[in-house]
């Protein structure tokens, strides 16, 4: 090949080398499990430095420059910022300027006896992962940015379409096959493996509003039939998928953001003069793009019908506004907080003292801008939204052909979708919508070749990022995954439950310096403590409360360590702090305290003293030994505390029944009310039957029937009652009522052959008592019927059936039946 050839075919492959590469990176980011996990950030932001590396050999030899603008600057600033967040400075100049993370550095650095290492971030292991999805972000911007200079808007908004499209059919793909995990190789903690790479449907629904705008708007491009009818069917899979993901904030998005592509490309159309031979084409690319929205939507109803209509409108008719009452006080938060924010990628652990519940952590305030105002600052944070939104905005107005009007209403689509709806924190997501706004929101660059030292400064400034990229992929790369809490979590719990005390100090000291402010590192180096019976084991409980004081973890180890060192009052505290954050999750310790000390007085002192009192006292009763020492006396004191206890008044009750004071039981029952709790009624109705009342005993079980969670004991009275009565057509009509209740359960089912049986036997009808208990044997392998089988045999004169029940039951290794009968 002649030298001449070679160089005019080098620029053409270097060109199609830097698209590869940047479509590449941008359809594996979000398919590499979102980019979620620890050791899929390094990955993607190695090849994104690749792309950029790419794409600046390329943009050498096209001879055309970087775009200048507003953009890139801004996604530096936002980048610097991050880095600057998490650089060891000097403690004295922390504390003045970001005095809640030094107060966090130097507490946890005196508590795990370390060096402190102050930084303006109050989590400066997860900002340092931030400053690698920045530096990702920006080389996937720059190469975007690169590419649509050297080669077309379209190419990029084109790679775009494809990583999103690529998103969906895998989505579609995992919930075809009812996937448990993700590729088969990572089962989701969170979420559903069901929703493909993202697994949860917010980020998934995200991805896929912004994706369907600019399908549409590289169709309405499109002149040829051929190609336009691939950006359809992309769009239709997009809004498909989109449907069965239910995410609300994505289904209004993306309403709003065809509707933009529709008011943009109507805009365009007016203004164009039919001189110029354009105006008729667009009057029916215009046509034409109608007359796809709207299959394209009835396709999307017809989809979500098929994939569970019903579960689609409860979640359009859900009005939970719990992600609203986050963001609102994360930006609270950023008002009141540090100027120069609490750090990227800090929210987790800086929401903590302001989060309302034990049982959700927030990773982050489901809307950007509060989030990006607490990361950042509330200067930084709206600067950099405001630099963002001008640039768009501006694009808006500037756009002239279909395949911008399409790529800005994606943008568009994606920003309003992350006021609720939280995905652009997500490396996969962030690198498509990154990639978007290089293809559609940057200025547009000259088709006549560039002056050489412009290309010069765009190529230096390309591989600098690059380079930059790369070096931090080298030096943060293995960190990322490492440092991530919940491997290190994971690998301490590992630890702790091998008594490896020395690889736990080290790892837990190393963890605290990286997370100064993670409440997990002290909660598990007391638990490790108390297991040893060290006393430093409540000072590092102590520091768990205070950064996360709505948790109930601390105080219930803290609980257990005191009661086992004799402290049984101090233990009472920290267990009812406990109750009154989550009664639910406190109640087996809070059983525990009380079952060593079962008296009224603890049980009162344990319950809560807030909104959850009723809760804790519900659970705490249910926790009294049944033959408690003086039960009754508990009981009274109990109910005389809270007259309302349910448990107190059944305890006393079925205690009276036992004992025969039926008249007692009568009046701690006390007269039928419509108010009342149905036990209390059902207790009642066993209170009537022991008394003789059968038929007032049959009405108390028909009057719990209606109102129990489960009618099954109500039944089981009913049917003793009409038995008693000697009602025996309605006692076998009622058994046959309890198989139905049963259904499947094999357990319930024997129960009622069993109880056919008793009931029987009870009326002296010995041979169809035995036949129900021998049912129950055959039909269900309830050995405690086939000892009733073996003395009714015996009783009926029937030795043979009566010797075999006492064979199987010695098998069975019943031993008082392996010696024959006398």
């Amino acid at each position: 090949m002649p030298p001449t050839d070679a160089r005019r075919l080098l620029p053409a492959r270097s060109v199609r080398l830097a698209v590869g590469l940047l479509g590449a990176t941008t359809a594996v980011a979000p398919l590499l499990f979102g980019g979620v996990l620890g050791w899929t950030v390094p990955v993607i932001a190695g090849m994104a430095s690749l792309s950029v590396l790419a794409s600046a050999f390329a943009a050498f030899q096209k001879s055309r420059p970087l775009p200048h603008g507003l953009l890139l600057l801004t996604l530096v600033a936002a980048t610097v910022w991050t880095a600057l967040q998490a650089v060891p400075l000097p403690c004295a100049l922390t504390e003045w300027i970001a005095p809640d993370a030094f107060e966090h550095a130097t507490r946890t650095a005196d508590l795990f006896r370390v060096e402190a290492r102050c930084t303006l971030s109050q989590d400066p292991g997860r900002t340092r992962e931030e400053v690698l999805k920045g530096l990702a972000l920006v080389s996937l911007f720059v190469s975007a940015s690169l590419v649509s200079s050297i080669a077309r808007r379209e190419t990029v908004l084109a790679i775009v379409v494809v990583a999103c499209t690529s998103v969906g059919v895998a989505a579609l793909a995992h919930a075809v096959v009812s996937a448990e995990s993700i590729w088969g190789m990572y089962e989701p903690v969170y979420g559903s493996a069901h929703l493909g790479p993202f697994v949860n449907p917010n980020h998934l629904g995200g991805v896929m509003a912004m994706g369907a705008p600019v399908a549409l708007g590289l169709a309405a491009s499109s002149r040829h039939r051929d190609r336009r009818v691939p950006w359809l069917a992309a769009a239709l899979l997009m809004l498909a998928v989109l449907a069965i993901s239910l995410s609300r904030g994505a289904m209004v998005a993306v309403v709003v953001g065809l509707g933009l592509f529709g008011s943009l490309h109507a805009r365009a159309s007016a203004g164009q003069t039919r001189s110029d031979g354009r105006s008729a084409l667009d009057r029916v690319l215009l046509h034409r793009a109608t007359m796809v929205v709207v299959p394209v939507l009835l396709g999307v109803l017809v989809l979500a019908a098929s994939a569970g209509l019903d579960a689609l409108m409860r979640e359009l008719g859900d009005t939970d506004s719990s992600k609203l009452h986050v963001a609102a006080r994360a930006l609270g938060m950023a008002i009141t907080g540090p100027w120069v924010g609490v750090g990227r990628g800090a929210f987790a652990v800086a929401f903590l003292d302001r989060s309302e519940t034990a049982r959700v952590r927030y990773e982050y305030a489901e809307s950007f801008p509060a989030q990006w105002a607490v990361d950042w600052g509330i200067v930084m944070g709206p600067l950099l939204m405001a630099a963002l939104a001008y640039v768009v905005l501006r694009a808006i107005v500037q756009a002239d052909r279909p395949h911008l009007f399409g790529g800005l209403a994606g943008l568009l689509t994606y920003a309003l979708q992350n006021l609720v709806d939280f995905g652009v924190e997500v490396l996969g997501s962030a690198s498509i919508a990154v990639v978007l706004l290089a293809g559609a929101a940057t200025a547009r660059v000259s088709s006549s070749p560039a002056h050489e030292s412009a290309v010069r400064r765009s190529v230096a400034l390309a591989l600098s990022t690059g380079v930059l990229t790369l070096v931090a992929v080298a030096a943060l790369g293995r960190g990322v995954h490492a440092q991530r809490v919940e491997v290190v979590r994971a690998e301490l719990e590992r630890r702790l439950t091998a008594d490896d005390r020395t690889a736990f100090a080290e790892i837990v000291r190393e963890a605290a310096v990286a997370h100064p402010s993670e409440p997990a590192f002290p909660l598990l180096a007391g638990a490790e403590a108390a297991r040893h019976d060290e006393p430093r084991a409540l000072a590092y409980l102590n520091r768990a409360m205070v950064l996360a004081p709505t948790w109930v973890a601390p105080r219930l180890v803290a609980a257990r360590y005191l009661a086992g060192h004799g402290h049984f009052d101090q233990a009472l505290l920290e267990a009812r702090e406990a109750f009154e954050r989550d009664p639910e999750l406190s109640g087996a310790d809070g059983c525990r305290l009380l079952q060593a000390r079962p008296t009224a007085d603890t049980l009162l002192r344990l319950a809560a003293r807030n909104e959850h009192r009723g809760a804790s006292l519900t659970t705490l009763v249910t926790c009294l030994p049944p033959d408690v020492a003086d039960g009754d006396a508990v009981d009274v004191a109990l109910l005389e505390s809270e007259p309302d206890l349910v448990e107190p008044r059944l305890r006393r009750i079925e205690r009276a029944v036992r004992a025969g004071r039926l008249e007692d039981a009568r009046a701690f029952a006390g007269e039928p009310d419509e108010a009342e709790d149905p036990r209390i009624t059902l207790a009642r109705g066993r209170a009537e039957l022991a008394a003789g009342e059968h038929e007032r005993a049959r009405q108390s079980a028909a009057d719990a029937e209606q109102r129990l969670p489960d009618p099954w004991p109500a039944v089981v009275l009913r049917a003793r009652s009409a038995a008693a009565a000697g009602a025996w057509g309605d006692a076998r009509e009622t058994i046959g009522e309890l198989r139905g209740l049963a259904g499947s359960d094999m357990a319930r089912l024997g129960d009622a052959e069993v109880l056919l049986g008793e009931l029987e036997a009870s009326g002296g009808h010995r041979g169809q008592a035995l036949a129900a208990y021998e049912d129950a044997w055959r039909s269900f392998e309830r050995l405690d019927a086939l000892e009733h089988v073996a003395v009714l045999a015996a009783s009926l004169g029937d030795d043979g059936r009566a010797a075999a029940a006492r064979r199987t039951l010695c098998e069975h290794e019943a031993m008082a039946y392996c010696t024959p009968a006398p």
